[in-house]
């Protein structure tokens, strides 16, 4: 649950953010947007990963007091669903989902930095490339609005290859991100790998490679799904 949960979130927050500044950016290509688009997108991709962290623990939980700097709560407890330490009363201090988004919302910012600036890049350069086709021209000279060719002709079209790395990113955020659940006491997949290779847990080790093969072959077969849902040019 810990796993999935912050690879839930963060690829929330990652598409929320990302696609409208990667079309934002393309649809004011060569302005001030565009370049400050840009160089979130390099730093993104640039700063170590765990400087990003340590940063917003350092500003956002010690000084602010805004987020806890470790640890985790289970949504399925905090709620009432799970089986074990069922809060049964939502009005009692701790109870409730409030506890578990604020756990989890400093990991999930802090790993979906990443995947911003990397969605951002290949939206806005998806985006510009489908811009110059004639059909945008057309709908353009309809008098359609230009939000409407953007989102609804343009962005449609354009996204066959955030598809691809959307497929190709899901393994990695669930048995990939050592770092993060590292910094911050996650208890995940990729804690407990790490833990695993430390004390030489061959056992352990194996499974979760196992784990990460089938992922990509679930997150390759979804990405091939997905083409014919977006694109209806490709059959299955």
């Amino acid at each position: 649950e810990p796993t999935l949960a912050l690879a839930t979130t963060t690829i929330i927050f990652a598409v929320l953010v990302a696609v409208p500044l990667g079309v934002l950016a393309a649809w004011k290509s060569g302005t001030w947007i565009d370049r400050s688009v840009m160089i979130f997108a390099v730093l993104g991709f640039s700063v170590p990963i765990f400087i990003i962290a340590y940063s917003m623990i350092w500003t956002l939980s010690i000084h602010l007091h805004w987020f806890p700097v470790q640890g985790y709560k289970s949504f399925l407890i905090e709620t009432g669903i799970g089986f074990e330490g069922i809060c049964r009363d939502s009005g009692r201090s701790g109870c409730g989902v409030v506890p578990f988004f604020r756990h989890i919302a400093l990991p999930s910012i802090a790993l979906g930095l990443v995947y911003v600036a990397l969605i951002a890049r290949i939206t806005r350069a998806s985006v510009m490339e489908v811009l110059t086709e004639d059909y945008i021209r057309t709908a353009r000279a309809k008098g359609l609005p230009e939000n409407t060719v953007i989102y609804r002709h343009g962005l449609r079209n354009a996204l066959l290859p955030f598809i691809t790395m959307f497929g190709l990113t899901i393994p990695g955020l669930i048995g990939g991100s050592v770092i993060f659940e590292t910094i911050f006491a996650w208890p995940g997949m990729g804690r407990l790998g790490f833990e695993a290779i430390l004390a030489r847990d061959f056992p352990v080790i194996l499974t979760l490679n196992f784990i990460s093969a089938v992922l990509v072959l679930i997150g390759t077969f979804v990405s091939d799904i997905l083409y014919a849902v977006v694109d209806p040019r490709i059959k299955f």
